[in-house]
């Protein structure tokens, strides 16, 4: 590590050191541009950019500043090509993990296909999984651990992406610096031939049009390789939750045998590929609490364990919840081959679709066992946002049993009241409005609201709507919006055309003006 980050160090010294040499040597002494000699050299030598035939010859008149940019293009080059050949090699190395199915893996054979695989981000986090729930016998702290190294893995992004950001704003800089030393060889000398002028414009110009260019290619080369890296990540943070729900189903199923765990200062440690290793160990029995467990008399711990065989649904969702609406509550029941309930069966509830929740706000997923009639309650929040919510509810038994709830989330009560077009407007008395009044209607999250009414009004001498009236009610579309056209009557001057929802009270108003004939 240390001498990764002297190697670091030293590129970044040379780097420095080379973009100083370069400006130091585009820019000539003060002494030489006000002498004859200096004024002799810009007149012979006239700028001709007209009669250049390719960029290379063009960029030549941008003087030495051209090489100070190249430098930071080059540089920036190298850096994303470098962490393209990274997410590359992580990716190829990741693909033997990603291609597993830890859902018919038992913990011995994921702890096999884990070991020995070559250091990626992939394999070190399935290590730190599988090293935090030997060690403590729960799957209770695995989601922390992949939002944690999740959020590492990010944090180390953004220093590459802090470092591109840097070269893209030099290279901006730089650009203004030759505009700047472009003025300055115009005006420093007093002389106003038109080729000095124009050999200062053309560098003033032509640095600018480098620097913005080379800004601009590094700002888009940052953007496409974050998006690259974000996929990347979502695909292995699915993995890593794939992994998880296998644990905690393991967990809650009782294991019969643990592995030892590695020694708990490998847990967190990202910067190391942790090897898992396998080894012999006693029986241990779970003794955590179960979720709504019930105890098993002993004159029956010797019957055969009953398998799941269907889901009922109980209590399902409403065929539709409004954003940000209470939590409902909902229920399913789960029995064997022969109609009876079953205790104690693990069951995950898991938000498919839309941005509802189960229990506490912003939890996706959840597992709970049945209680001693086989039923299963959970609370179902609606979200903030429109749409369909589904609902997936499974059990394992000898495959998986699942079923599906569905309900439609729609806008809350309206609480917002907005105009949308055609304010202040003006046209000639006795003529129709060239743009109609629009309002937006949005409930408190900002989905629209559709089918509320809005009341537009008018005083009787100033104008009438398309009834012939000076009052008319429109409801909303489902885009949340309501319009009107609106034609003057014979008063000119203000006219103040009112809108009004009658439910919740909101107000706004238009202001325009009638001129005369």
């Amino acid at each position: 590590m240390k001498v990764q980050s002297l190697w670091r160090m030293g590129v970044i010294i040379s780097a420095m050191g080379i973009l100083i040499w370069i400006l130091v040597g585009a820019i000539p002494d003060s002494s030489a541009i006000s002498s004859p000699v200096y004024n002799m050299v810009v007149e012979e030598e006239p700028s001709n950019i007209t009669s250049l035939g390719t960029f290379w010859q063009l960029t030549a008149k941008a003087g030495g500043l051209r090489w100070a940019i190249f430098a930071v293009f080059v540089i920036g080059v190298f850096l994303v090509a470098w962490k393209l050949f990274e997410l590359y090699s992580e990716w190829k190395k990741a693909a033997p993990l990603m291609n597993l199915n830890f859902r018919n893996l038992t913990l011995q054979e994921i702890v096999r296909n884990v070991e020995g695989q070559p250091q990626n981000i992939l394999s070190r986090i399935i290590a730190a999984l599988l090293n935090l729930f030997q060690s403590t016998g729960s799957a209770n702290g695995l989601s922390e651990e992949i939002g944690n190294y999740v959020k590492y893995e990010q944090d180390r992004f953004d220093t590459f992406r802090t470092r591109l950001m840097f070269l893209s704003d030099t290279a901006g800089a730089l650009g203004l610096l030759g505009t700047v030393w472009g003025m300055f060889l115009t005006f420093f000398t007093g002389n106003l031939d038109k080729q000095v002028i124009m050999n200062g414009m053309g560098i003033a110009l032509l640095t600018t049009l480098l620097g913005l260019v080379v800004s601009i290619i590094l700002n888009l080369s940052t953007t496409e390789v974050y998006s690259l890296f974000q996929k990347i990540l979502d695909r292995i943070a699915g993995k890593s939750e794939e992994l998880r729900f296998r644990l905690l189903e393991l967990s809650s199923g009782g294991m019969q045998t643990v592995p030892a765990a590695l020694p708990a200062g490998q847990i967190r440690n990202y910067e190391t590929a942790p090897q898992v290793e396998v080894i012999e160990a006693e029986p241990v029995r779970e003794t955590r609490p179960s979720i709504q467990s019930e105890k098993i008399p002993a004159a029956q711990k010797s019957r055969p364990s009953p398998v799941l065989s269907q889901i009922e649904v109980v209590k399902s969702l409403p065929s539709t919840l409004s954003a940000g609406q209470k939590p409902v509550k909902c229920e399913v029941k789960v029995t064997d081959q022969q109609g009876k309930p079953i205790a104690g069966q693990s069951v995950q509830i898991r938000v498919l679709e839309g941005s509802g929740s189960l229990e506490e706000e912003g939890q996706q997923e959840l597992i709970i066992r049945s209680d001693k009639a086989g039923r299963v309650e959970w609370k179902v929040h609606a979200g903030q946002q429109v749409g369909p919510l589904v609902l997936q509810i499974s059990g394992e038994a000898d495959g998986i049993v699942a079923i599906r709830m569905e309900t439609m989330v729609s806008a809350g009560a309206p609480s917002k009241l907005r105009i949308l077009g055609g304010n202040h407007q003006s046209t000639k008395i006795g003529e129709k409005l060239p743009r109609n009044l629009k309002v937006a209607v949005e409930d408190r999250f900002g989905n629209p609201v559709s089918g509320a009414a809005c009341v537009f009004s008018v005083k009787e001498d100033e104008g009438v709507f398309p009834n012939g009236k000076n009052t008319v009610e429109v409801a909303t579309g489902d885009d949340g919006v309501a319009e009107t056209s609106l034609q003057f009557c014979t008063k000119p001057g203000l006219v103040l055309v009112h809108c009004k929802l009658e439910e919740g009270g909101l107000k706004t108003h238009f202001e325009l003006f009638a001129q005369e004939e």
